[in-house]
Formats: C-alpha cells, sequence, structure tokens
C-alpha cells in the first residue's frame, strides 16, 4: 500500500476513530451526568428524609412527655417543626418519581394530619380534651414517621439504581478505550486523559460543593433549632415571673378582703377596716397595670398601638409625673429633682398620655434601684437635630448595669437577672414597651451605665414645628378647666346585661347611687326575652360580651336586626383592640372595659340616653 492510501487510510481511521470517540463520549457523558444527578438529588433527599425523622420524632418526644406528665407541649416549638418537615417534604418531590410511587402523596396526607392535630390541639378547656388531642397527633406523628420511613427506603432504593448505572456508564468508556486501543494507543490515551480532564474531576468538585452546601445548611437548621429553643425558654421564664407577678397582689387581695369579713367593732375595727381596704386598692390597681403592660406589648406587637399628637406643655407633664412619684420617692428615701439646664419650648405637639406613661415607667424604675440616692430629670433641647427633639434624662445613682445586661434590657420579656426579678418584681416589659413607644413618639430611648455607680436614661421625641414658640425654663402651668355642673341619672332606665353575680351587684351599686333604675339579664337570651316584653322601657342596656347562653355580640346583633334603636353600650373584660371593633361592628354605641371607671361609666350613660328610642308598650 503506497504511502498515499497509508496516509488517507491513517486520515479516514483518524476520522472514524475520532467521530466513534465523540459519540461514544456524547452518549457517555449524558448518561453519566444523569446518574450524577441522580444520585446527588437521592443523597440529597436521603438527608433530608433524616432530618424529618429527626423533627417528628421530636414532635413526638414532646407530646409523649406531656401525655406522660413530665413537661407541656408547646405549640410555637412544634409548629417550627411542623414547617421544618413541610419544607423538607416539599423539597423531595424533584427527585422521586411520583409518577411511579405513590408514598409521597401518602406522606403529604400524614403531614397535613400532623399539622391539623396541632392547629385543633386545645389549649384552654378540661384536661381530658387535651389529653385526646395529644392521643390523637401522637397516632398522627406515628403514622407520619412510617410514611418518612417508607420514603426513606424508596429514596435509598433511587441511590442505589443511580449509583448502579453510573458504576456501569463508568466502565463502558473505558471498555471502549480498549477496543480502541487495539487501533491506536494514542487515541485511547488522548481519550482516557480527556475523559478524566472532562467528567471526574467535574464531578468530585460538584460532589465537594454538595457536602459543603449539607454542612451549612445543617449549620443552618442547627443555628434555627437553638434560637426557637432560647425562645422557648425566655417564654417559660416570662410566664413563671407574670405568674409570680399576678398572684403577689392577688394574694394581698384576698388576703385583706378576708381580714375586712373578720374586722372587729368599734374604733380599732374602723382602723384595720381602712388599712385593709387601701391595701386591696393598691394591690388592684397594681393588677390593673400589669394588666395594661401586657395589652401595651400585644398592640405594639400587632401593630396596632396608635398616638394621639396634640400640642402640650412639655415641662408641665415633667411636673406632673413628678407630683405622682415624689410620695413613692419620699417614702424610699430618695430625693427627687429636675433639671432644666437651657431654655426648651413652651409647648411641643407629641402625645402626652405614652409621653407620661414612658416617664413615669422610667422614673419608677430610677427610684426603685437607685438605693435611697438620688434621682435627677434634666429636660434640655437636641438643637443639632432635623427634626428638632426634645430630651429628657433620667440618671440614678443606684446599683447600676454590667454592659451584658444593657445588651438585652430592651427585649420583651427580659430583666437584669433572676435576683432583680426577686428583690424588684416587675414584668421585664415595661423598658421594651417604653422604648417602642418613643419610637412611635419620633425617636428614641437608650441607656448607659456603670455598675456600682447609677445607671441613666435618655430619651428623646420630635417635638413638631417649633417657629413662633416660645422658649422658658419653668413650667408654664395650663389653667384648670371650669368645673361642670354633675350630670344626674335620675330616672334613667338601664337594663344591665351581666352573668357575674359580683359585677351585677357593683354595677348595679355604682348605677342606683347615680339615680338610675336598673333590670338585670343574665345573658344575652335573657336580653331578649325581657326587651320584647311589652312593659319594657329603657334608655340604655349595658352589654356584656361574654356570657353562657348567647354572648354579648350576638345578642347585640339580634337586636339591632331587629330595629331597636336603644343606646347599646359595651361593658366588658375583653379590652383588646380586635374585640373593641367587633363590639362596634356588631352594633354598640359605645365601649367600656373593665375594671370599672365609674365616672366615665356614668359619663358615658349620661352622654347616649336619650339619644335612640326606648323600648316602650
Amino acid at each position: 500500500m503506497s504511502l498515499t492510501w497509508k496516509l488517507i487510510f491513517g486520515f479516514l481511521f483518524a476520522l472514524v476513530l475520532q467521530v466513534v470517540q465523540m459519540l461514544t463520549s456524547g452518549y457517555f457523558t449524558a448518561r453519566m451526568q444523569a446518574a450524577s444527578e441522580q444520585v446527588s438529588d437521592a443523597l440529597t433527599s436521603s438527608l433530608a428524609v433524616q432530618a424529618a425523622i429527626d423533627a417528628t420524632r421530636e414532635i413526638q418526644r414532646r407530646v409523649d412527655g406531656e401525655i406522660g406528665g413530665r413537661s407541656a407541649f408547646d405549640l410555637s416549638v412544634g409548629r417550627v417543626y411542623v414547617d421544618e418537615l413541610q419544607q423538607q417534604v416539599a423539597g423531595l418531590a424533584s427527585s422521586l418519581d411520583t409518577g411511579q410511587w405513590q408514598g409521597l402523596d401518602i406522606l403529604r396526607r400524614c403531614l397535613d394530619k400532623v399539622d391539623l392535630g396541632m392547629r385543633e390541639l386545645v389549649t384552654d378547656g378540661p384536661g381530658e380534651a387535651r389529653r385526646d388531642g395529644l392521643l390523637f397527633l401522637s397516632d398522627d406523628v406515628l403514622e407520619l414517621e412510617q410514611a418518612l420511613f417508607r420514603t426513606q427506603v424508596r429514596v435509598r432504593e433511587v441511590g442505589r439504581r443511580g449509583v448502579a448505572v453510573e458504576r456501569s456508564v463508568h466502565d463502558l468508556p473505558f471498555r471502549a478505550a480498549m477496543a480502541i486501543t487495539l487501533a491506536g494507543v494514542v487515541v485511547m490515551a488522548a481519550f482516557v486523559l480527556w475523559y478524566k480532564r472532562q467528567m471526574v474531576v467535574p464531578i468530585q468538585r460538584a460532589w465537594a460543593e454538595l457536602e459543603q452546601r449539607v454542612q451549612d445548611r445543617t449549620a443552618e437548621l442547627a443555628a434555627a433549632r437553638d434560637a426557637a429553643f432560647a425562645a422557648n425558654r425566655t417564654k417559660t421564664a416570662f410566664l413563671a415571673n407574670i405568674s409570680h407577678e399576678l398572684r403577689t397582689p392577688m394574694t394581698a387581695i384576698v388576703g385583706f378582703s378576708e381580714l375586712l369579713a373578720e374586722c372587729p367593732t368599734g374604733s380599732e375595727g374602723v382602723r384595720l377596716q381602712g388599712e385593709a381596704i387601701a391595701t386591696v386598692r393598691r394591690n388592684a390597681h397594681a393588677l390593673v397595670a400589669i394588666v395594661n403592660d401586657l395589652l401595651d406589648m400585644s398592640k405594639l406587637e400587632a401593630g396596632k398601638l396608635q398616638v394621639e399628637p396634640v400640642v402640650c406643655s412639655p415641662l408641665q407633664v415633667v411636673d406632673d409625673v413628678l407630683g405622682l412619684m415624689r410620695a413613692k420617692a419620699d417614702a424610699a428615701g430618695v430625693v427627687l429633682r429636675s433639671v432644666v439646664p437651657q431654655p426648651v419650648p413652651v409647648s411641643i405637639r407629641t402625645d402626652p398620655m405614652r409621653l407620661r406613661q414612658i416617664l413615669l415607667n422610667l422614673i419608677d424604675n430610677a427610684i426603685k434601684f437607685s438605693g435611697g440616692g438620688e434621682v435627677t430629670v434634666t429636660i434640655g433641647l437636641v438643637v443639632d437635630s432635623d427634626p428638632p427633639k426634645l430630651s429628657i434624662e433620667v440618671a440614678d445613682r443606684g446599683i447600676g448595669m454590667s454592659g451584658a445586661v444593657l445588651a438585652r434590657l430592651f427585649q420583651p420579656f427580659e430583666q437584669a437577672d433572676v435576683s432583680i426579678t426577686r428583690r424588684y418584681g416587675g414584668t421585664g416589659l415595661g423598658l421594651a414597651i417604653s422604648r417602642q413607644l418613643a419610637n412611635l413618639l419620633g425617636g428614641d430611648l437608650v441607656a448607659t451605665s456603670v455598675v456600682g455607680e447609677g445607671s441613666k436614661f435618655c430619651l428623646q421625641i420630635t417635638t413638631g414645628p417649633l417657629a413662633g414658640v416660645e422658649m422658658t425654663r419653668t413650667a408654664v402651668l395650663q389653667p384648670a378647666p371650669a368645673a361642670k355642673a354633675p350630670r344626674q341619672l335620675d330616672g334613667t332606665s338601664v337594663l344591665l346585661v351581666e352573668d357575674g353575680p359580683d359585677n351585677q351587684r357593683l354595677v348595679r351599686h355604682v348605677l342606683e347611687r347615680a339615680g338610675c333604675r336598673v333590670e338585670i339579664a343574665g345573658n344575652g337570651q335573657e336580653c331578649l326575652d325581657r326587651m320584647a316584653q311589652p312593659t319594657a322601657a329603657f334608655d340604655v342596656v349595658l352589654m356584656d360580651m361574654q356570657m353562657p347562653v348567647m354572648d354579648g355580640i350576638t345578642a347585640t346583633r339580634t337586636l339591632r336586626a331587629g330595629g331597636c334603636k336603644v343606646p347599646i353600650l359595651s361593658l366588658t373584660a375583653n379590652a383588646m383592640q380586635v374585640d373593641r371593633d367587633a363590639a362596634l361592628a356588631a352594633g354598640c354605641d359605645a365601649f367600656l372595659t373593665k375594671p370599672i371607671d365609674r365616672k366615665l361609666l356614668v359619663a358615658t350613660i349620661a352622654e347616649w340616653r336619650g339619644r335612640g328610642a326606648p323600648v316602650r308598650a
């Protein structure tokens, strides 16, 4: 064979080898990539299933803990695990052939049953209902765990098939290379080098990246789990503290109420009665303050708390607060004084009630922790601020705080430490509420402190436009409004709809002393029956919202649907904004809350009586 033909044959052979190499390489590459993706998906799915099994076992452990009486099952933590399960299950569909295997649908149904069981779990009510719900939830969790085990088996089968395909495809290129080696070692060597460079190294790199991603995700999940546990511990400590804070005034109220019933006659009995009544009143106000803090925090977290800016005197607000706190300061041996080192606006535009609430909390804390020293309130103007801001600084020379305490001072449900809670009391909400109120007023609240030297809280709020506003260093006292003649309720007919006997007696006593004629209905149905009688003639209906047989919302809607025009005033212990909105939407004309403010109750009845058409025969 001539050299030309050899060259032609060699060229053709090399060309054929090149074509065969290209075809086999393309085929093997596609198969290898598909197998590698299948193995990677199987590995990711296996980790996801194992994480889901761990989360399911943790839920089962917590449910079993409450069923066995060892610990309480926390629904918020349970929801965290259910959300994690839903995320893990959602990622399984890409790696499992749902057309050939229906186990994923079964797994989703089991997860939905656990989710539904947790949503329907009784939190308030008889213990038997709670235990039954936990038992059903336990069964659902076990069923979910079995479904996860079946899914794990399926994932392993998919992974084994992928590995088998990968191994078989991995061997084929080398077998083809051996055949090609018979025709040309150079071509085979080039193919092997190309294969190693193009296939093995990327797979190893992808595998390393996948392992790193799995490690990162595992670390993120562990951090999220630790954060959930920490939040649960914080909430548990807060609930224990709130329980203590509620029981303390309740103990005094119950104890001195019993003492009142046992007081002897004579001057000594009168003295003891006076002390007992003062103690009951003081602790009742403390109890109301705790409830108000809880309501304010709930409104702030829900974004429902709003401020009402009006023109007011900041110095007068400070003087009012100092006047309220002076008796407590004197009792604690604390010198309470105010300083105005520079002129401040005579009037600003802010919410005086919320400003007073912040200052009361700050000065009360300063007196509490000053240890008999001095508390100084410094009022000034931040001149380099835009918009202009008023600065009020409350400083004490008390026990002070460390940097670690300052870092978490304004967190809800936090206090300095357990010893502070035992010694000084408190819910741990005051400063958190104060800072958020300061933010709503356009400013902020910050603290500095040195252990053993005292603490300093600086409040800044926006003042509104100051153009033309006079500056001063003394409070401009506003003249007291002219006293109005008290409104008389003589002859006003009131239907009191209230299921509590004690509240019935209290409200009836207050209204009858104001001159009202009072009739009582024990629930909403009795109210409807009484209003339907031909002899019914009422100027005002006082309606409780939460009652047996028929609640106040239903009764009010029924009355309004029947054309009743008599003013209906809600009088309820449900004091949240959602309760107010529900009562007004049902047809109530005003919303009053318990504990009862006697003056406000009488004034509201006087305002609304006569506006509607009383039901008369």
